[in-house]
């Protein structure tokens, strides 16, 4: 990573959030409805990331550890974790938009864990993180202006479709998750 982020690392996790239901959306329900409830399966995709649930083993260790406290060991390594919430319709969740295309304005609300069954005290410390401006955001469009600077005459992909950094990307990460949905 930049000098511009003190973490060491920032990992991904992908979650594929189910389809709205249908009783979820009636004939009468407006886009916006639609999408409202589409962003809400995103969150809610993103807000399990944190909080795993279970413990696992590490079979060459032996030692056992919950889903918050592998969540904690990630905080206390500089590292974070970005899940990478996507719908059936290929629109992502907050937090990883922000990480591809935000702006330090657009910081995603933090989730809230108060209704959670169990405390989750490294879940909300995550969760936190991940809305900082501590992990980049708008990497696709820093990409951008670093290649048309570097490069004002030259296509950045394979194809005249693909002539920047930030196209490039969407295509490829869209190619990626209509197959990854197709195959659900």
């Amino acid at each position: 990573l930049s000098n511009s982020t003190y973490l060491s690392e920032i990992g991904f996790d992908v979650v594929c959030v189910p389809p709205s239901s249908s009783s979820d959306i009636t004939q009468d329900s407006t886009s916006q409805e639609v999408q409202q409830n589409s962003l809400s399966y995103l969150e809610d995709g993103e807000k399990k990331k944190f909080a795993p649930d279970g413990s696992h083993s590490d079979k060459s260790t032996g030692i056992t550890l919950t889903g918050d406290q592998f969540i904690g060991e990630i905080i206390d390594s500089n590292k974070a974790l970005i899940p990478q919430a996507v719908d059936q319709f290929g629109q992502l969740g907050p937090l990883f938009d922000k990480f591809l295309l935000g702006t330090s304005d657009e910081a995603p609300e933090p989730h809230d864990y108060s209704t959670s069954k169990q405390a989750r005290p490294n879940a909300i410390k995550m969760n936190k993180l991940a809305c900082s401006t501590k992990v980049p955001y708008g990497i696709l469009n820093t990409a951008n202006k670093q290649w048309t600077s570097s490069n004002p005459h030259s296509r950045y992909g394979e194809s005249y479709m693909e002539a920047d950094p930030k196209t490039w990307a969407q295509h490829h990460l869209g190619l990626s998750t209509s197959t990854l949905c197709g195959t659900l």
